[in-house]
């Protein structure tokens, strides 16, 4: 018999059970382990600034240990001591560790000698994403949403997607972006939008997949009011001209390549895609004809396509006064 063993993502961090009563769901052991990992870097941050997110395991397992509720109940009444329960889940608290290395929200920085004896012992750091998904966790608990909400917004127009002299135009739009959604008392909502995709278990392994999801504008349909696509288009109205055609091209960038993996008729899509290169503000997705079902890839400017996603939701996207070329109907060609 074979085991088959589940790749751990982001994922893993928010990952749920059936509780004993069956009635609700809740947090998997590794889950709690792996976000309270996480949690250390808002404890280092608030009361060891000078760490600058940096530990090494022991001083994780110590806290964790006093912290981490499981942990606190197996050795409640357990006359233990500290050195030796943080041995027996060392190995554990280890593995954990690097699962988190691998998603990228911690960092391997480099050794120091131990504060006891004359050997090494490895540096980690916690990366800006550790914060963002850190303070996403604490979200989850409503005494805890308020704060969260401001902490969440802090890490992602201070370290994110900060404005410098060298940030990309994805960066800038980002970050004007939230700053709008913060001034307009519509930010907690935003945060509701980044924790959908972990409360409903999509797979998001790295962080990267994380994070193309919550900025990907397709996904932005889940707004009931097409609120947000509105602050978008407002957001690029107001950022300097070069930086919103070059915010635009990475999001057709980012669209396109999404586009491309899960197209029905990957060969005509590509072919089009090539055809519409040059065309930096028009995004090229897949129509579906309603009535001889087949799919036509189509170049559609992006200002058109955030209007009729706003009009048309929740129902897809009508291209009116549209021919499928292939059975030559009109208005028969959607975007699902």
């Amino acid at each position: 018999m074979h085991l088959i063993m589940k790749s751990v993502g982001i994922d893993s961090i928010f990952e749920t059970r059936p509780s004993e009563s069956g009635r609700i769901r809740v947090l998997t052991d590794n889950a709690l382990l792996y976000q309270d990992i996480l949690r250390y870097c808002l404890n280092l941050q608030e009361h060891h600034p000078e760490s600058n997110g940096r530990f090494r395991i022991r001083e994780l397992a110590r806290w964790l240990i006093q912290n981490h509720e499981k942990y606190l109940k197996d050795y409640g009444g357990s006359h233990m001591n500290v050195s030796n329960r943080i041995e027996a889940r060392l190995d554990t608290i280890k593995a954990k560790v690097n699962d988190l290395v691998k998603l990228l929200l911690i960092e391997n920085v480099g050794t120091a000698v131990q504060s006891k004896g004359s050997g090494v012992v490895d540096i980690f750091e916690f990366t800006a994403p550790a914060y963002f998904v850190a303070w996403i966790a604490e979200s989850f608990e409503p005494k805890n949403r308020a704060r969260a909400n401001e902490r969440i917004f802090k890490v992602l127009v201070d370290s994110i997607f900060k404005i410098d002299s060298s940030c990309t135009s994805s960066t800038i739009f980002y970050s004007s972006f939230y700053k709008k959604c913060k001034e307009r008392g519509r930010f907690e909502d935003m945060v509701d939008f980044f924790r959908e995709p972990l409360s409903i278990g999509v797979p998001t392994i790295t962080v990267h997949d994380y994070f193309d999801y919550i900025t990907g504008i397709e996904n932005m349909h889940i707004d009931v009011s097409g609120y947000f696509l509105g602050l978008i288009d407002e957001t690029m109205e107001e950022l300097d001209p070069k930086v919103s055609d070059l915010a635009i091209y990475q999001i057709k960038l980012d669209y396109e390549r999404k586009m491309r993996a899960k197209a029905k008729n990957p060969s005509s899509y590509e072919k089009t895609r090539f055809d519409c290169r040059n065309m930096h503000d028009a995004i090229v997705t897949e129509s579906y004809c309603e009535k001889c079902h087949y799919y036509i890839p189509v170049a559609i400017k992006y200002n058109e396509y955030t209007k009729l996603a706003k009009k048309a939701f929740p129902f897809p996207i009508v291209l009116g006064n549209n021919q499928c070329p292939n059975c030559r109907a009109v208005d028969s060609l959607i975007i699902q």
